[in-house]
């Protein structure tokens, strides 16, 4: 059965970017297996382009999400940065390096991403490990999603914690928030860029066969399978 690969980036003009890669297995636990966060004074969308591509390889993916910001007219280019990564990425199909990619803006609006995180995260610590989240009550079955942040992934795991941390305190002393807004948006980044994800209804579990020409790339998972043990 398969399983379903996103991209999300969130995107800055000045500071660095945020960029996710995730799968979700057939029994609807979400692995973020891969991260990284360029910086736009250090690299520029072309090489930034080519670098994703050198690390995904022919994989495909079911979305490719970016902030919608990314569609900001850039005064060097005349063209946003979400067009301009979709022709290189268009350019590197043609020269056989790249499965083909299209990024769209992901939604930005509501609480679904964010309400989905936290329901995933609460029943990450009920099953305790990858690959057990099956649960038997009053004899039936029931299968909890999840989300599991790879040890290959620090940025991401350090932003959920200060994200639930900020996020909690703030429900619990509303008088403080705005004093605790900026840290809010320091650790966001990668959550952002989860929430995007998890705001898009293609990106969720399938039992059914795997989209054309899907290829597989299990790579980054072999983390969470030894936890089986």
């Amino acid at each position: 059965m398969p399983w379903v690969h996103g991209r999300s980036i969130d995107y800055h003009e000045r500071i660095n970017w945020a960029i996710i890669w995730v799968a979700i297995s057939p029994d609807d636990e979400a692995f973020v297996y891969r991260e990284w966060d360029p910086s736009p004074r250090e690299w520029i969308n072309l090489t930034i382009s080519e670098e994703i591509v050198n690390r995904n390889g022919m994989q495909r993916f079911i979305v490719n999400l970016i902030d919608p910001l990314a569609r900001k007219i850039q005064t060097n280019s005349g063209i946003s940065t979400i067009e301009d990564l979709n022709t290189i990425f268009h350019r590197l199909r043609v020269e056989g390096l790249s499965s083909g990619t299209y990024w769209e803006p992901f939604d930005t609006k509501g609480m679904k991403g964010r309400d989905e995180i936290k329901k995933r995260l609460k029943n990450s610590l009920r099953v305790e490990r990858p690959f057990n989240n099956h649960i038997k009550e009053d004899g039936r079955t029931f299968i909890l999603p999840t989300l599991w942040i790879s040890k290959e992934c620090p940025e991401t795991a350090k932003s959920l914690k200060q994200w639930r941390h900020q996020d909690w305190a703030t429900n619990r002393l509303v008088h403080v928030k705005d004093k605790k807004e900026s840290t809010i948006k320091k650790f966001s980044h990668f959550c952002t860029a989860l929430e995007g994800l998890f705001k898009d209804i293609r990106f969720k579990a399938r039992k059914d066969k795997p989209y054309r020409n899907e290829q597989r790339d299990n790579h980054g998972m072999r983390y969470f399978q030894d936890k089986r043990r």
